[in-house]
């Protein structure tokens, strides 16, 4: 069985069978293809203005593209198209199936809007991470991992590099976190054996109530905690920049570290989430041993504090 394509007007005009929920009635897609190949743009476009947020897909917004764009209204083609691919990072439209004229606008404001919605998705994921809430966050570094997958789009949108590996580097932090939270869970209250209840002689005195136990807390503070005062610099000496660790960058190399402040203000941990160069990372790694903070206080009590720190080593 073929599959037909009819061409309106310079642009490809595909059969499709969709139902969609159209407030609270049942619109079919192929009665948009009909308006449109019968060059009736605007009433197909009030067609497609009935379908409601939850049913739509994305033959809905390239519909009203197709229409936009024949009626010469391209500014609400690009605004529809950019809809779709905010709603479907990964779409893409075949070459063979639409006008080049359509397929280059789709592709001109794929460019455009793909790296906008890896930079919110990973900004995101990074709340998510900063706030412990590794799940969250895993979800969110796959999805971005995911969004980044074309190698030419990442080539042809500065910085995005960048943002695929940072993305890529927190992907392995919260699936590392996320493992080991779900390998030593804090023990519920509800575990604890019950005490033993036996008779008391009538004659003896009541028992004084045990002493409040005092439990310790490793919790580890973010950002996330607004009430919380972060650790605040008292030394932090950066490794020199020479030709003994590395040739020198031109312009500017950016990296990121992950520390971990304990309750004394010393660096508890510390990981490369951006790397800058391979032997600068060691002796960046080796100079926090003997960095000092005043620790991040809650309550007027020291607290344990992660947060992320960027390295900037320049050329100039």
């Amino acid at each position: 069985m073929k599959r037909l394509t009819f061409v309106i007007g310079g642009l490809a005009v595909l059969p499709v069978t969709v139902l969609l929920h159209a407030q609270g009635s049942l619109t079919n897609l192929t009665n948009v293809q009909a308006l449109y190949a019968s060059a009736s743009y605007e009433e197909a476009l009030a067609e497609l203005a009935k379908v409601d947020t939850a049913s739509w897909n994305e033959h809905v917004d390239e519909y009203r593209a197709l229409c936009f764009l024949a009626l010469g209204r391209t500014r609400e083609a690009e605004q529809a198209l950019e809809h779709l691919v905010r709603e479907r990072p990964l779409h893409s439209i075949a070459g063979d199936q639409y006008s080049p004229r359509f397929v280059s606008l789709f592709e001109t404001v794929r460019r455009q809007t793909v790296p906008v919605v890896a930079r919110e998705v990973y900004a995101n994921a990074r709340r998510a991470y900063e706030a412990g809430r590794f799940d969250d966050a895993t979800g969110g570094f796959r999805q971005l991992a995911e969004i980044l997958s074309d190698p030419t789009l990442v080539e042809q949108s500065p910085n995005l590099a960048d943002v695929k590996e940072l993305g890529d580097g927190f992907l392995k932090l919260a699936e590392a976190k996320r493992l080991a939270a779900a390998a030593d869970p804090v023990p519920s209250r509800s575990s604890a054996p019950a005490p033993a209840v036996g008779p008391v002689p009538s004659t003896s005195p009541a028992p004084a109530p045990p002493d409040p136990v005092v439990v310790s807390t490793t919790r580890v503070f973010t950002v996330a905690d607004h009430d919380v005062r972060p650790p605040v610099e008292i030394q932090r000496r950066l490794p020199l920049w020479s030709p003994s660790n590395g040739p020198r960058p031109l312009g500017e190399i950016r990296g990121l570290l992950e520390v971990v402040t304990d309750t004394e203000g010393a660096i508890e941990s510390a990981t490369l989430v951006k790397s800058l160069t391979p032997l600068y990372d060691r002796e960046l790694l080796a100079a926090t041993k003997g960095w000092k903070f005043r620790p991040a206080i809650k309550d007027n009590e020291p607290v344990k504090y992660r947060w992320l720190m960027e390295i900037v080593l320049s050329g100039r």
